[in-house]
């Protein structure tokens, strides 16, 4: 079963490998990191002693939204464990990014290795992690093993199955069983996530508990009074209305600037920040902002002011302060078939978030602030104007909204300390677990 996986995922490798250095060509997304991916250490790490590295944990988060979840968690583990230092991995450029900004307790980056048993025993046999959490739906077969191989206890955190992966894994839920069996726990975001973990693993497995979205803790650590200054410091002053169109892919900035300039007509002084999911589109974007008819403006170079009808954020870090400041929040990914982004961070500012359809990445949360009159669900871009027109025309139904909406996210809060404590109860005692 694990020579089929392998050779499967080599040669997918090998067929997909011209797009691979297509990318590496035309952009900076992949350059500087190959060596990583197939187990090299960074260049930047610090050296180990010579009796061989300390002991560390292991975890990974894929790209900016994992790490952002994962953030405090991973500090309370650096509080509780002191004698492991803390080694992140993620898959993007982003990610990296992220972890670099945000994680000053972080012993050190790299990049997730390619799943074959070579190079994830190289990683293995390099760092010696004493426990390896993985964020949300990243599942690797060779590495789970060649971890469980070596004694080392693997769980998956604020763990998630949205129904299109569940579909897709359940095809191969003869293999699934098997190749989940390394992992020592599973801490699941919802009973549904729960369910479908536990149909592939063939039936109820104490292993599957239901511990809570950690990004409903992590959206309510709101940016401090420093960052907001730099932010009002970046923009100058400002007048009129803000709208914020957060984590949007291709596909969605076209229509989302057809209803800008549909709201501008009843609010000719409202405002655009246009936040791509990956900045390395801000370019792109602001080819769509020229076809459009609209003057825009780079966040990383404003130097004066921000002064034309469109702002294109092209830097991590900066979404969830712009939330501070919106009028109006459109959360994307949502538009087109990707599952959505994270709606919980403008809730938690008290602003109800517009999206569209496709929120089953956030379908637990979706349903909360739907339920609860705190957010506004699209059927498509065709209501996006009238959507955002209700809600500028009317700001104390904005305000009520947004604060039933931080009311969502605060009652869900806990995810962060069950998730902490089934962690630790994981680890061998050495280490701090309870076995």
């Amino acid at each position: 079963m694990y020579p089929l996986y392998t050779v499967s995922f080599f040669l997918l490798a090998l067929v997909t490998l011209p797009w691979w250095l297509w990318q590496y060509v035309r952009g900076p997304k992949y350059r500087g990191t190959v060596r990583q991916r197939l187990g090299g250490a960074p260049s930047d790490w610090p050296p180990d002693p010579p009796d061989g590295p300390p002991p560390c944990f292991w975890l990974h988060a894929v790209s900016v939204g994992e790490a952002v979840a994962a953030r405090d968690l991973a500090r309370r583990l650096v509080e509780r464990l002191p004698g492991l230092r803390l080694m992140v991995s993620t898959v993007t450029r982003t990610g990296r990014d992220e972890v670099l900004r945000t994680y000053p307790f972080a012993h050190g980056h790299f990049y997730l290795p390619l799943d074959l048993p070579g190079v994830v025993d190289r990683v293995l046999d390099r760092a010696r992690p004493r426990c390896l959490v993985v964020m949300e739906t990243e599942l690797w077969p060779n590495l789970f093993r060649a971890a469980a191989r070596r004694g080392i206890p693997v769980v998956v955190a604020n763990g998630r199955l949205s129904p299109p992966s569940f579909r897709n894994y359940r095809r191969v839920r003869w293999a699934m069983a098997r190749f989940l069996a390394p992992v020592r726990l599973f801490c699941m975001q919802s009973a549904a996530d729960a369910d479908r973990m536990t149909t592939l693993l063939g039936g109820a497995d104490p292993r599957v508990m239901v511990t809570g979205n950690i990004k409903y803790d992590q959206a309510l650590r709101l940016p401090d009074a420093a960052e907001m200054t730099e932010l009002d410091r970046r923009l100058g002053p400002r007048a009129g209305p803000l709208w914020v169109a957060a984590s949007t892919h291709r596909g969605e900035e076209e229509p989302l600037l057809a209803a800008f300039r549909a709201l501008t007509a009843g609010h000719p002084a409202l405002r655009l920040v246009l936040v791509p999911r990956h900045p390395e589109r801000a370019r792109e974007v602001a080819g769509f902002c020229r076809a459009a008819g609209w003057d825009w403006q780079f966040l990383g170079e404003l130097d004066r002011g921000w002064s034309a009808p469109v702002l294109i954020v092209d830097q991590v870090g900066w979404l969830r302060r712009f939330y501070g400041l919106a009028d109006l929040v459109f959360v994307g990914g949502s538009f087109i078939p990707h599952g959505g982004q994270n709606i919980l961070e403008p809730a938690a500012w008290g602003r109800p978030p517009l999206h569209g359809p496709h929120m089953f990445n956030f379908r637990e949360a979706e349903r909360q602030l739907r339920e609860a009159e705190a957010s506004l669900p699209l059927a498509g871009p065709h209501e996006l104007a009238a959507a955002g027109r209700r809600l500028l025309d009317d700001p104390a139904l904005a305000r009520a909204m947004g604060e039933r909406a931080r009311q969502v996210v605060a009652a869900n809060t806990g995810a962060l300390e069950r998730t902490l404590a089934a962690t630790l109860a994981a680890l061998p005692a050495a280490d701090g677990g309870d076995r």
